[in-house]
């Protein structure tokens, strides 16, 4: 005979439906639902198997995406490296340049410059010149003979 669970609450934990709490009924829950729970064990392994089959390729296919993405951003991010290394060198280059331009320009200016000063010299020396022969014979001077 088989008592069945009274409603509501403060009943007592003997009569308990669910028979993994209820004590007295315990062991012939076990005996009653061993061959139910071993066929759908079977069952759910087989369906748990499957769905862990289907997870485990979901987890591959989207570990390749990942994969398959960093490699991209790998190659893009060594694209903008080989692309700044190219701007930093053609950046030097133009520097190089820029400074052989600026020294050629000073050494022009620099030789510009010491014609010039050789020039104003020349004309100086030549003043110093004849202002030193003015003063020296001053309204003696030689008569040029032809």
């Amino acid at each position: 005979m088989v008592i069945p669970p009274r409603i509501g609450p403060g009943r007592p934990a003997a009569y308990c439906a669910d028979p993994d709490h209820n004590p007295v009924r315990a062991h012939r829950a076990t005996r009653r639902f061993a061959d139910k729970a071993a066929a759908s064990a079977e069952q759910t392994d087989a369906g748990r198997l499957a769905a862990e089959l289907e997870r485990a390729r979901a987890r591959g296919v989207e570990a390749e995406r990942a994969r398959h993405l960093a490699e991209v951003d790998a190659h893009a991010a060594r694209r903008e490296r080989d692309a700044a290394l190219a701007l930093r060198d053609l950046a030097v280059e133009d520097a190089a340049d820029a400074r052989d331009a600026a020294a050629e320009a000073v050494s022009r200016m620099r030789h510009e410059f010491d014609r010039e000063v050789a020039a104003v010299a020349a004309v100086a020396d030549a003043e110093i010149a004849r202002a030193h022969t003015a003063h020296t014979f001053g309204g003696r001077r030689p008569r040029l003979t032809a």
